[in-house]
């Protein structure tokens, strides 16, 4: 399963990243980085919200945007498509330093 996403990723306006689901079965889905307009709008929503799913619904293909996708994945898969997803809207050094600054933060509480 890949990791975070790079700046070679970056030059292509999508992702495709392999997930795996609850029940062991994997596949493949295409993560697109949205329009300019839709990237406007997810950030709101999650400005508002604080809820990740509306950056990555925005960056996942009709027919997978319902949350019940989203539920049926683990949850390093889960957290591995938000990456691609916050990486794919607001790039990928943005991205690193949020990272960079949880992992910080977390270290000092224990």
């Amino acid at each position: 399963m890949s990791s975070l996403t790079t700046h070679d990723d970056l030059a292509n306006p999508f992702k495709d990243t392999e997930v795996q689901k609850l029940d062991g079965s994997q596949q493949e889905i295409r993560l697109a980085a949205p329009p300019w307009r839709a990237v406007q709008r997810a950030l709101q929503k999650f400005s508002k919200s604080r809820d990740p799913s509306c950056v990555i619904r925005a960056c996942l293909p009709r027919d997978r945007r319902a949350q019940k996708c989203l539920d049926r994945l683990t949850p390093e898969s889960a957290w591995n498509v938000e990456n691609v997803a916050f990486a794919l809207v607001l790039g990928e050094r943005l991205v690193k330093r949020s990272l960079a600054a949880a992992w910080t933060m977390s270290a000092r509480a224990t």
